[in-house]
């Protein structure tokens, strides 16, 4: 079963029961494949080639593969690592402080609108006023 990734983000993913899930434990080995590489991209909404999913599924699978092998490592007798405690910063005083008058701001704004900074817009969507 696959999938296109919503093309927006207030699109809703539609619903995947568990059994359809690529990578479920009775798999066994850390190889990630081809189809868990295309369910972490749908998730995340990253539209991948089929080159880019091959590269990724045996990068993830070198980086999981690695990972096992730390577990092999004899640890006993090594005690936890602890962070030394460091002394906390000093900081400065929250002191109220008067900061440049409002006229002077809009004087160097390149564009202001009713006493405000008029920026360009950078998110566009239904509710944005794009002038």
């Amino acid at each position: 079963m696959t999938e296109k990734p919503p093309q927006k983000m207030t699109e809703k993913l539609p619903e995947r029961p568990a059994a359809e899930l690529p990578g479920t434990p009775d798999e066994g080995g850390a190889m990630i494949d081809r189809e868990q590489v295309r369910n972490i991209a749908y998730l995340i909404r990253l539209a991948l080639t089929d080159e880019e999913v091959e590269v990724f599924s045996a990068q993830l699978s070198t980086i999981v593969d690695y990972f096992d092998s730390l577990a092999e490592v004899d640890v006993e007798g090594i005690p936890p690592y602890q962070h030394p405690q460091l002394p906390r910063e000093r900081l400065r005083e929250d002191v109220v402080q008067p900061s440049m008058p409002r006229d002077d701001l809009l004087a160097n704004a390149p564009q202001h609108q009713d006493g405000l900074v008029r920026v360009p817009v950078v998110l566009s969507g239904p509710d944005t006023d794009e002038a």
